[in-house]
């Protein structure tokens, strides 16, 4: 039974923007038509909400669809906490005034860097001053209310050097929540990612530098920092790095556990990360043709032998146990390696992992 989930909701593939580092770019149509009315609310309808513990709203850009203020209406009816993940340009009075009958939500909005150039680099000219200044009013817009405003920060080679005056800059916009994010491999990063990736050794680096860095600093109104791509092993490695234990918070693989994600078009997956042109496999295994919340039970579909598999699979960790390069890796017994291609038969390649232990950790 399903307990609690987060949700990832891809509302739109529709954007108004082309950032160099979006994991979805490549399935982005500038021209792509907005799912109908009735099929969002369709999916609405459909969420259970003694299930659902959390929805994360994404895209594309959420706020671009056309008939988001009836979205946003009927969520909040919903008493499900929502999170809004946006690019900041559309954000406007009238949504923070919906903003206001809501119940524990959030807008998380993304900034790229503290200045107009790092920002820029990732997201186009003449984004930054409207990206903050939108920010800053919407901090004071919902200042009584429960809503929390945060920045979102992604990690590359160009914006690294930037996280302590990210923190800065987050202090002054007045966000309760800093969040810090990495580049991945996918949609528009893929094609720069020779550009845009961050060298294991550098990362650490970097990330102890900004523990010192902060550490002096004293707390004063500083916001919650999250990390959210670290595992147990960089956290280890980390810790012996700074040679302290760092305030680091670590989650391994929820999929199909305590989250799952719903596409554009209604169809419910147990992980945001999975794509018919990278995982043909695996979405020929859980036969996700079947899995549309427009026509199917929520909670059958949870309960289908493929999500059970894939549960019973991530608590046990037997793929961090049996496929190399894990099984052999002392950090065998705290990391939680993606399990899905260890439950379709592929091979399990942690490249990140080989050139962490091999190259950052003294043996």
């Amino acid at each position: 039974m399903l307990i609690g989930a987060s949700l990832r909701w891809e509302l739109t593939m529709h954007c108004n923007l082309a950032c160099r580092h979006c994991q979805v770019g490549q399935h982005i149509n500038h021209r792509h038509e907005h799912p109908s009315l009735d099929l969002v609310m369709g999916v609405i309808e459909a969420l259970d909400r003694k299930l659902v513990s959390q929805i994360g709203l994404l895209g594309g850009e959420p706020l671009s669809y056309p008939h988001i203020d009836q979205v946003i209406e009927r969520l909040v009816d919903t008493c499900i906490p929502v999170t809004i993940s946006t690019n900041g340009l559309l954000v406007d009075r009238p949504l923070a005034d919906l903003l206001r009958e809501s119940y524990r939500w959030s807008v998380m909005v993304s900034l790229e860097g503290p200045d107009k150039e790092t920002h820029e680099l990732i997201r186009g000219k003449g984004t930054f001053k409207r990206t903050v200044e939108n920010t800053r009013r919407l901090v004071d817009w919902l200042a009584d209310t429960d809503v929390e405003v945060g920045v979102s920060f992604t990690l590359n080679r160009f914006t690294i050097p930037r996280m302590g005056k990210m923190l800065q800059l987050a202090r002054e916009l007045g966000v309760s929540v800093l969040q810090f994010q990495d580049v991945k491999e996918a949609g528009n990063a893929a094609c720069d990612f020779h550009e845009l990736k961050i060298d294991q050794g550098a990362l650490i680096e970097a990330l102890v530098g900004y523990f010192q860095e902060v550490d002096g600093q004293g707390q004063g109104r500083r916001p919650q920092v999250i990390f959210d791509f670290l595992d147990n092993p960089l956290r280890e490695v980390l810790n012996e790095r700074a040679g302290a234990e760092l305030p680091l918070t670590v989650s391994g693989c929820a999929a199909a556990g305590s989250s799952a994600a719903v596409d554009c078009d209604g169809r419910f997956w147990p992980c945001p990360s999975l794509s018919r042109e990278k995982h043909p496999k695996i979405v020929e295994y859980f036969d996700f043709e079947k899995n549309s919340l427009l026509e199917n039970d929520f909670t059958d579909i949870w309960n289908s032998e493929g999500f059970r598999k894939l549960r019973d699979l991530n608590s046990r960790r037997l793929h961090a146990r049996r496929a190399d390069p894990c099984r052999d890796c002392r950090h065998n017994q705290l990391c939680s390696p993606c399990p899905l291609p260890f439950l379709v038969g592929e091979s399990l390649d942690q490249p990140r992992c080989r050139k962490l232990f091999a190259e950052a950790i003294p043996r």
